[in-house]
């Protein structure tokens, strides 16, 4: 069994100069796929709150829906995006090797599941603290937005720090990435390109996956109609937070 709370302390902590052992040694695949999954379903758990305010068996399922499906959020968007990554690797002749490509991805990914499930508390606050739902739309928006920066964070850092630990390990690799003043390996520009992509793809992906919050009024539906994009679903709610309408149609965004 898992040790929660010592298995998450030991992946936020990997990569800092203070910890010898680098981060891919933390915790086999397996695991970390599971503690992501845990994670994620802690923020969704928080995200559904909103829902049972509105009474109901409607709001009850939408609480359910919403720990179900954030972790699949995740994976969905790791699945998509990581055979770019590891082709983009793979061109540019990177030290990465697939097996370390995949650890790396569900760490970093693993670490934003864990900044959001610290912020659920908060989130969960504001859920029954205010009733208004656009309000709540842009502040998941914030608090994931956090949670992603943080994640890409730690992935630079945990490689870096890998490098240095192989290097001065003696273990064969690109002698002319190990200086700060070389070269940068091309394996950090096409990161990079990942992170990016790991964004655009992670917050399309919410925006079909919708609803996770329920929109007071509106029955529950585990999907719904894809139409639309998140950039409209986030300016409306800036929007109707800025202007409210007391006649107001029940938003279908998250």
């Amino acid at each position: 069994m898992i040790r929660w709370h010592i298995a998450v302390d030991a992946i936020l902590r990997a990569g800092s100069p203070q910890h010898r052992e680098p981060a891919d040694r933390i915790m086999r695949g397996s695991r970390l796929l599971v503690l992501l999954g845990v994670l994620a379903a802690v923020y969704g758990l928080a995200m559904g709150l909103f829902a049972v305010r509105n009474g109901g068996v409607d709001g009850l399922l939408q609480l359910v829906s919403s720990t179900i499906k954030l972790p699949l959020l995740f994976l969905l968007t790791v699945a998509i995006t990581f055979p770019s990554l590891y082709v983009f690797c793979s061109l540019v002749d990177s030290w990465l090797g697939p097996r370390r490509v995949t650890k790396y991805v569900l760490l970093a990914t693993s670490v934003i599941a864990a900044v959001a499930a610290s912020l659920a508390p908060i989130l969960a606050f504001f859920t029954v603290s205010t009733t208004s739902y656009p309000f709540m739309v842009l502040l998941n928006v914030a608090l994931l937005s956090v949670a992603g920066l943080t994640g890409c964070a730690y992935l630079v850092r945990a490689l870096r720090h890998q490098e240095r630990v192989e290097y001065a390990d003696g273990v064969e690799g690109p002698p002319e990435y190990a200086s700060a003043s070389g070269p940068i390996d091309p394996a950090k520009r096409v990161l990079l390109i990942w992170i990016v992509l790991f964004g655009v793809v992670g917050t399309q992906m919410g925006w079909v996956l919708r609803p996770f919050i329920g929109a007071p009024g509106t029955p529950f539906v585990v999907f719904r109609e894809t139409k639309g994009s998140v950039v409209q679903g986030v300016f409306g709610s800036l929007g109707r937070l800025v202007v409210p309408s007391d006649e107001e149609e029940p938003s279908r965004g998250r």
